[in-house]
C-alpha cells in the first residue's frame, strides 16, 4: 500500500479504517512530512496530541524518562502500554476491554468490571480501538474490527475474536459468561445443596464449551458431514419437543442410539446392526478364540512386553482382526 493509500484509509471517514486508526495515522504524520502537508487542514485534535506523545515516547533512553513520559501523559501513557504489551494478564485485560466496547453497554459498568480508569479507557477507545461511533454498522463491525477469523480459521485459543463475536453478537450478560467461565450460580446454603451446586456447574461448563466448540470447528472434506449429521439430528430432537412428550423425545434418541451400534449375543459370531437385528458381519475365529480365552496379561506376559518380547498370546492378538466400522444408514 503506498503512502497515498495509506493516508486516505487512515481516516475518519475512512470506509475500513483500522480501528487504531489514529494510532497509526499519527505514526504516518510523523514520519513522512509529505503525509503531514495532506493531513495539514486536519483537526482532530487525538491525532494531534498522540503526534506529541509518540515523538516524546521515542525519545526516551531511560526509565527516568518513562517516568516523566507518565508524568506528562498518564491516561495516553497507560492505554499505550495496555495496547502494546505481551503480558499474559494486559492482554487479557486488553482483550476484555475492546469486547466490552463492543457490547453497547454504558462506560460506568465497563469500568466496574475493567480496573482503568475512565480517561485511560476513553484514550484507548479514540486510540487504538475506535469502533463507538460505528457501532451500529454490522458490516463495519464484521468486517473491520472481528476480521476474516469470524467465517474461518478460528480456534479455541483466539480468545480476542472469541470474546469480540460473544460480545457483539450478545450483549454484556453473554460476555459476563464466556470471560468468567461460569454462569451466576444460586451458592448452596449448606453442605446438602454442594452436589446440586456441582452439578449445575458441570451443566453450564459444557454449554460453554459446546457454544465454543460450534463457533471454532472448522468446515472441510472431513467435518462436513458430521456437521450436518449433527444439525439434521438437533431439528429432529426440536420437532419431538415440539410434537411430543419429553418421554417421547427420550424413547425416539435411545433408539437412535441403539440402531447405530453393532452388537452380538453371547458367544455368536453374528455382528447384528440395531434394534432391527440386520446381520451385517462375522466376528473371525482368531477373534473368537482370544474371547473365550484369559485376555488379561499376567506379571510374566508384562515383564516380556516391556523387555521387547513377544509371546505367543501377544502375537496372536496383534494378529486378530475386528469387523470394520458399521455406518447406521449405509449398513457397509
Amino acid at each position: 500500500m503506498s503512502l497515498v493509500d495509506s493516508a486516505i484509509e487512515l481516516q475518519k471517514r475512512a470506509i475500513n479504517r483500522p480501528p487504531a486508526w489514529r494510532w497509526l495515522k499519527a505514526q504516518l504524520i510523523r514520519e513522512s512530512p509529505s503525509v503531514a502537508q495532506f493531513y495539514s487542514r486536519d483537526d482532530d485534535t487525538w491525532v494531534s496530541r498522540l503526534v506529541v506523545y509518540q515523538r516524546e515516547f521515542n525519545e526516551c533512553t531511560s526509565p527516568e524518562d518513562l517516568g516523566r513520559l507518565y508524568q506528562r501523559w498518564p491516561n495516553i501513557h497507560t492505554a499505550h502500554l495496555l495496547y502494546i504489551s505481551e503480558e499474559i494478564a494486559s492482554r487479557l485485560t486488553r482483550y476484555e476491554l475492546e469486547a466490552r466496547f463492543l457490547t453497547r453497554e454504558p462506560l460506568t459498568r465497563i469500568l466496574r468490571r475493567v480496573f482503568v480508569t475512565e480517561q485511560v479507557a476513553i484514550w484507548y477507545e479514540k486510540a487504538f480501538f475506535n469502533v463507538l461511533d460505528r457501532i451500529q454498522y454490522k458490516s463495519y463491525i464484521n468486517h473491520a474490527v472481528i476480521g476474516e477469523k469470524l467465517h474461518y480459521s478460528l480456534t479455541e485459543r483466539d480468545i480476542d475474536t472469541l470474546w469480540k463475536i460473544f460480545a457483539y453478537t450478545g450483549n454484556a450478560f453473554v460476555l459476563d459468561v464466556v470471560v468468567d467461565k461460569t454462569i451466576r450460580d444460586v451458592l448452596p446454603a449448606g453442605h446438602g445443596q454442594v452436589n446440586q451446586f456441582m452439578q449445575g456447574k458441570v451443566r453450564s461448563q459444557f454449554g460453554i464449551k459446546a457454544v465454543t466448540a460450534a463457533h471454532t470447528i472448522p468446515v472441510n472434506s472431513y467435518t462436513a458431514q458430521a456437521i450436518l449429521e449433527i444439525h439434521t439430528k438437533q431439528d429432529e430432537i426440536r420437532r419431538l419437543m415440539q410434537n411430543g412428550s419429553d418421554t417421547d423425545m427420550l424413547t425416539a434418541n435411545v433408539k437412535e442410539m441403539i440402531d447405530s451400534l453393532t452388537w452380538r449375543v453371547g458367544e455368536s459370531d453374528e455382528v447384528f446392526l440395531g434394534s432391527d437385528r440386520n446381520i451385517v458381519s462375522k466376528v473371525s475365529d482368531r477373534i473368537l478364540a482370544t474371547e473365550s480365552g484369559d485376555t488379561d496379561f499376567g506379571t510374566s506376559d508384562l515383564l516380556r512386553l516391556a523387555s521387547g518380547e513377544k509371546t505367543s498370546r501377544i502375537e496372536e492378538m496383534e494378529a486378530a482382526v475386528f469387523p470394520g466400522a458399521v455406518h447406521a444408514n449405509s449398513g457397509k
